[in-house]
C-alpha cells in the first residue's frame, strides 16, 4: 500500500436505527485508484457508527462509495464535509510495487 489521502463525506448522511447505508466520499487530491478506504478511529466513537472497510475504485473524479454500518436503535445525522477517514493506493503495477513493496 502506498499515498494515503484524506476522505470526507460529500453530503449530509442519514442512518436509520440496525442499517447499513451506502455514502459518497469526497478523496480530495488522492486520484491513486484503485484504494483501500478505512474509516477512522474518530469517527466510529464519535458517531457510534461502523465504518465498512472496502476496497474500491473512482465512481467520478475525485469522489468513491463506502458504507456505514449502524448497530445502535439510534437515527444518526451526520454533516456534510465531516471527515471519514483515509484512503490508501494498492500497489497495482510493477513500479508501484518496487517502491511500496508491502
Amino acid at each position: 500500500l502506498a499515498v494515503v489521502g484524506e476522505m470526507k463525506l460529500t453530503e449530509e448522511l442519514v442512518v436509520p436505527p440496525y442499517s447499513q447505508v451506502p455514502l459518497t466520499l469526497d478523496t480530495g487530491t488522492h486520484r491513486n485508484f484503485p484504494a483501500l478506504v478505512k474509516g477512522s478511529m474518530a469517527f466510529m466513537d464519535y458517531y457510534d457508527l461502523h465504518p465498512v472497510r472496502n476496497i474500491v475504485s473512482a465512481v467520478k473524479e475525485g469522489h468513491v462509495l463506502a458504507a456505514v454500518l449502524n448497530t445502535t436503535s439510534a437515527r444518526k445525522v451526520i454533516p456534510a464535509g465531516t471527515p471519514y477517514g483515509r484512503n490508501q493506493a494498492i500497489n497495482t503495477t510493477p513500479e508501484s510495487k518496487l517502491r511500496h513493496p508491502f
